[in-house]
Formats: C-alpha cells, structure tokens, sequence
C-alpha cells in the first residue's frame, strides 16, 4: 500500500492517510478550499508476517488549489 503525509497552508500538523492496492491511482484527500496551499509526500509500505515495512518518502510535492 501507500502513505501519504500532508499538510494544508503553512500548518504544523501533518496528516497522514494510508492507501491500500489499487486504492492509491484514485484517491482524494478532502474538499480543499480554492487558493489552499497543499505539501505532500508519499511512500509506500508492505506489510511481511505482521510486521510493516516502510520505503522512503519522496520528494516533497506542493499543490495549489485552484
């Protein structure tokens, strides 16, 4: 699956929204408000017997909302 960590404006509190499959190529995070500035990075994880592996983040993406 996939994490992805977000942050709205100049916020200190991030976000975090686990994606499992399939799930990643469709997915919304909520209803921004139009001119919200959004940070995000996404890294993917697998889980092996129980216990969850994480790959590294990728580079920092910042959207505007129009």
């Amino acid at each position: 699956g996939y994490e992805i960590q977000y942050r709205v404006n100049k916020s200190k509190k991030l976000q975090t929204r686990k994606l499992k499959g399939g799930a990643f190529k469709k997915a919304t995070l909520n209803k921004f408000k139009s001119g919200n500035v959004i940070r995000l990075r996404i890294r993917a994880y697998q889980k092996v017997d129980g216990k969850i592996y994480y790959g590294k983040y990728g580079k920092t993406r910042t959207i505007k909302v129009k």
